[in-house]
């Protein structure tokens, strides 16, 4: 059985970082980050790590003040991994291409990417093309819009049934603005024969129109559907 590792920053981060690379872990198979500024060597040494230590299938990172160039670096080095969880970057992050090697070149199978994040339009072309993936999840980003759920949900229905997704996550908890828009682009993904078991759109403005249009399309198949603190005593809005 594999053993993990949580690293919290001291006084004497930066030595670690250099010397992280050098130690043996023979079954790490967990590595988690929180709070480390990886402007000081951190993302090498997770490289590093990665490189030498290939039974290692989850990666954590939180709050760990990343760039662009942070998550580039560590996807040419993510073959083995199976989880990557990155939450609460410590800045606004835009991410598109800086994924391309990460979801192309690996399998994984859950991603969870939360929290102060910003998805180029090319990042959703990139899902609907990485067919290991099972669990998404994008929450407590404040900048999803109705426009990048119908453009994630587009390519993510188009491989239909073959389609390994079971979760996706785009909960708010407060302060989301997706609407029926969000929710009837998910219904296309259930009316597709994606086979979504669970979905947690927590904290939106989604109306009784979702509601209704999920359960008719999920044929039985949703096992969690969380749409607490929406809208669901209201009507469609107009347009809709």
């Amino acid at each position: 059985m594999g053993s993990s590792m949580l690293w919290r920053p001291t006084t004497s981060s930066h030595c670690v970082c250099q010397e992280l690379p050098n130690w043996q872990f023979d079954k790490l198979a967990a590595v988690v980050f929180s709070e480390c500024l990886f402007e000081v060597g951190g993302t090498e040494a997770v490289v590093a790590m990665l490189r030498r230590h290939t039974t290692i299938r989850k990666l954590g990172l939180h709050s760990c003040f990343l760039g662009e160039s942070d998550v580039r670096r560590i996807g040419e080095v993510a073959q083995t991994l199976r989880h990557l969880e990155i939450t609460e970057a410590g800045q606004s992050v835009e991410l598109g291409q800086s994924l391309q090697n990460l979801l192309m070149g690996s399998g994984i199978e859950t991603l969870l990417l939360r929290g102060n994040l910003k998805f180029h339009a090319d990042f959703y072309g990139l899902l609907g093309r990485h067919p290991p993936l099972r669990r998404l999840g994008l929450s407590k980003n404040e900048g999803l819009t109705d426009d990048d759920m119908s453009l994630l949900c587009q390519h993510l229905r188009e491989r239909g049934e073959d389609s390994s997704l079971t979760s996706i996550d785009v909960s708010a908890h407060g302060g989301g603005s997706l609407t029926d828009r969000s929710g009837l682009a998910l219904v296309s993904l259930l009316a597709a024969g994606v086979g979504l078991r669970s979905l947690h759109l927590n904290g939106h403005h989604m109306t009784s129109a979702t509601l209704v249009g999920l359960l008719r399309a999920g044929g039985g198949r949703l096992e969690i559907l969380d749409l607490t603190a929406n809208d669901l005593g209201a009507g469609p809005a107009d347009g809709d």
